[in-house]
């Protein structure tokens, strides 16, 4: 079947530029005699029909851009661009939100409340905004004595730190405080907890 399209395309063809050649001498020859072109048009627009249908009969003619489009629309999708990965962000390095208490002023606090009576051992632990005091008093120590010795202890922690110094009371001051008083066989006495914004121990 495309043998006899390719056949009969080529004659087509053929004929196509033989009527455009006459018809391009004709038209040239009437111009010089001053005679009309109409017959001479109809040649060479008859050699243009001619040749147009050539290429639609041809194998493969008309239908081309078709197929092209076709195998566009049916072929593999295009593959996206991966994303760039985005740029980490720089991570800042954790800061106390309040001022640390040194080794030094635990030291001289813990030295200070181990003058007490009845005193075994003492503590202080910082967890940011926390200041956790542990004391462990003698077995003889009672209730009243072991809330005496958390508010010292309290109070000289406020000293020597950077928090607010204590007056007639406690205060307020940076820190919360948790105090826990115990015995040495670890059986707590008594437990209390001061926020920064109170004025005084809470037991």
């Amino acid at each position: 079947m495309d043998g006899i399209r390719a056949i009969l395309s080529a004659l087509l063809l053929v004929v196509g530029f033989l009527a455009l050649l006459i018809g391009a001498v004709w038209l040239f020859i009437a111009a010089l005699r001053g005679k009309r072109k109409s017959i001479p048009g109809i040649v060479v627009g008859l050699g243009l029909a001619l040749s147009a249908l050539a290429v639609v009969v041809s194998p493969g003619g008309g239908t081309q851009s078709t197929d092209q489009e076709a195998g566009s629309a049916s072929g593999p999708a295009a593959t996206p661009k991966p994303m760039a990965s985005p740029t980490p962000m720089a991570t800042a390095t954790a800061t106390p939100s309040v001022a640390p208490i040194t080794d030094d002023q635990i030291e001289v606090a813990q030295q200070v409340i181990m003058e007490y009576q009845m005193m075994r051992d003492a503590a202080i632990l910082q967890d940011d905004e926390t200041v956790h005091l542990v004391i462990v008093m003698s077995y003889a120590a009672n209730d009243t004595y072991a809330r005496e010795l958390g508010d010292s202890f309290v109070r000289l922690v406020k000293t020597f730190s950077e928090d607010a110094a204590p007056g007639q009371r406690i205060g307020q001051g940076m820190y919360d405080y948790i105090v826990t008083v115990a015995r040495p066989d670890e059986s707590v006495i008594v437990r209390g907890a001061k926020n920064r914004f109170a004025e005084d121990m809470k037991w």
